[in-house]
């Protein structure tokens, strides 16, 4: 599951090549989540760094800062970005990855 992660940050560095460079910033983190019954799978910041992502600007990332991915669940996207909104996130961009799988890079201001 975690080369599936990987892949996708993968395919968002062919997009976006001004990221590409920090592939190796990140490790995976794999933890069992008991009550949920589903394996919770984060990316954490190796380093320090920032980039830029195409219409949004800068994004700095912070050494040790977790990056949450979605558990294997079926959901709208539109109940995921009314939800992040409401959380007060800022969408920055949405990409679908082989039509299957969305990824929502957006971040709490």
């Amino acid at each position: 599951m975690w080369n599936f992660v990987l892949n996708i940050f993968r395919f968002y560095a062919v997009i976006n090549t001004d990221f590409a460079q920090y592939l190796d910033n990140f490790y995976v983190q794999s933890l069992w989540n008991k009550d949920d019954k589903v394996v919770e799978i984060d990316l954490i910041s190796k380093d320090s760094f920032s980039f830029y992502i195409e219409n949004h600007g800068r994004v700095d990332i912070a050494q040790g800062q977790r990056f949450k991915t979605v558990k294997s669940r079926k959901f709208y996207l539109n109940w995921i970005t009314e939800l992040l909104a409401s959380a007060k996130f800022t969408i920055f961009k949405s990409i679908c990855y082989n039509n299957k799988v969305n990824i929502i890079f957006a971040a709490k201001m």
